[in-house]
């Protein structure tokens, strides 16, 4: 479902349209388009959510939020990718092995 920026910026609160706009022109946030009208998601509304905590509750600046969320992004890109290589150490190693890596690596193996 799209949500129109004014929907948005009443929806989270603490955030004004200026604010928005200003974030998708910094390629923070996406937005879609329809027509002359900027369309919101419900990623790009918790994308929101997280630049408005990184800047009021945490006090990043404004000129700081591109790295900080590169890093945040990056890091989640990797637990993805090692979630990824779990499932498909679950599938093709044999558990004995399986078992041997996450030992090593000091994880606990799942019983099941």
């Amino acid at each position: 479902m799209s949500l129109t920026l004014a929907i948005v910026c009443r929806r989270l609160g603490g955030i004004s349209e200026q604010d928005v706009l200003r974030w998708v022109a910094a390629d923070l946030v996406r937005s879609d388009r329809h027509g002359t009208e900027m369309l919101f998601q419900e990623v790009d509304l918790s994308r929101l959510r997280l630049i408005r905590e990184l800047r009021d509750d945490l006090q990043i600046e404004e000129e700081t939020l591109p790295v900080v969320l590169s890093l945040l992004d990056q890091l989640h890109g990797t637990r993805r990718d090692l979630t990824r290589v779990l499932a498909a150490m679950q599938r093709v190693v044999p558990s004995d092995q399986r078992d041997a890596v996450l030992r090593d690596l000091g994880i606990a193996s799942d019983p099941n």
